[in-house]
């Protein structure tokens, strides 16, 4: 069961170089994720450099970026990336850039989603 995640992000840049990180690792060890898109909500800060900088250089093509100048809340931009990326995967997942709850929990998602459990 693929998943496409969905990371929405407003002035993040403090948090990017460990979530890449956690990302990273992550991808190279559930090879079931497809893709993760980072949605910039309009972030003032430099945001957007720095996720541009990490899709050059990770050798990983799991990762994308959307982007919109005026920052519109989670909620849009959850709604802007599903509207704007072809190929989604049918399971799709969303967390915070500081991914407070841990990456973990996608596997348990998906776990629940395979018995047929049709929100997690």
């Amino acid at each position: 069961m693929d998943v496409s995640l969905l990371i929405p992000i407003y002035n993040g840049e403090k948090y990017l170089l460990k979530t890449f990180e956690k990302l990273e690792k992550f991808c190279r060890t559930q090879k079931n994720v497809r893709q993760i898109i980072f949605i910039n909500d309009g972030s003032t800060d430099s945001t957007q450099l720095v996720i541009n900088d990490f899709i050059k250089k990770t050798t990983l093509n799991t990762f994308s970026v959307l982007w919109y100048k005026e920052n519109k809340g989670k909620g849009y931009a959850l709604q802007y990336a599903i509207k704007n990326t072809q190929n989604l995967s049918e399971n799709i997942v969303f967390t915070d850039v500081e991914i407070p709850y841990g990456l973990e929990c996608i596997q348990n998602g998906l776990k629940k989603m395979n018995e047929h459990i049709g929100i997690v």
